[in-house]
C-alpha cells in the first residue's frame, strides 16, 4: 500500500495513539485504573483467604460453589477444585441437608440474612458444628448466595464440659 500523498501526517504519533502509547491514547488512560482494580481484587482475595471463617459463594439453585476461601479447603480437607465442583449441600451432614436446602430457599426468597447451626462434613467424615449465615445478592443479573460458616467446635466442647461439671455438683 502506497503512503498517502499528504506528507504532513505524523505516522509515528498516529502509531503510538493506535497501540496505546501516545499522550492522547484511550488505551493508556485505562491501564492504571485496570492495574488498581486488579490490585484491589488481589488484596481482597488475600484477606478473605486469611480469615478463619469458611466463606462460600454459590449461585441460586443447585449449582456448586462458584468460589470458596482457603479456610473451606483447610477445615474440610477438599481441594479447591473439588469444592467448586460439588453441590454445596454435599458439604453438609446428610441428616441436615433438607434443613439446609430450606434455609437456602428461604434466604433466596426473602433476601434477608438467614442463620442456623449446622454440621459440615470433611473428607474423612468428621463433622464440624458451625454457625452458618447466608444472604443472597444480585450481581450481573445473577443471584448469588454468600455463605459464612464459623467453626464452633471449641465452644461446643466447652459447653459439654460445663454441663458435665454441673452434673457432678
Amino acid at each position: 500500500m502506497d503512503p498517502p500523498s499528504d506528507k504532513s501526517t505524523d505516522w509515528d504519533a498516529m502509531r503510538e495513539r493506535i497501540i496505546g502509547m501516545g499522550e492522547s491514547s484511550i488505551h493508556k488512560s485505562y491501564y492504571p485504573l485496570l492495574q488498581q482494580r486488579l490490585s484491589d481484587l488481589e488484596r481482597f482475595r488475600a484477606l478473605i483467604d486469611e480469615t478463619n471463617d469458611l466463606i462460600l459463594v454459590i449461585l441460586a439453585g443447585d449449582a456448586p460453589a462458584v468460589d470458596a476461601n482457603r479456610a473451606c479447603s483447610s477445615l474440610l480437607g477438599y481441594p479447591m477444585d473439588t469444592i467448586r465442583s460439588l453441590p454445596v449441600e454435599a458439604l453438609v451432614a446428610s441428616g441436615e441437608r433438607d434443613r439446609f436446602r430450606s434455609l437456602i430457599s428461604s434466604a433466596a426468597a426473602s433476601r434477608a440474612q438467614e442463620k442456623t447451626e449446622i454440621h459440615l462434613v470433611s473428607t474423612d467424615g468428621q463433622q464440624y458444628p458451625v454457625e452458618l449465615s447466608i444472604r443472597f445478592v444480585t450481581f450481573d443479573e445473577k443471584d448469588y448466595g454468600v455463605i459464612i460458616a464459623h467453626d464452633i467446635s471449641d465452644r461446643k466442647r466447652y459447653e459439654r464440659a460445663l454441663l458435665q461439671a454441673q452434673k457432678k455438683l
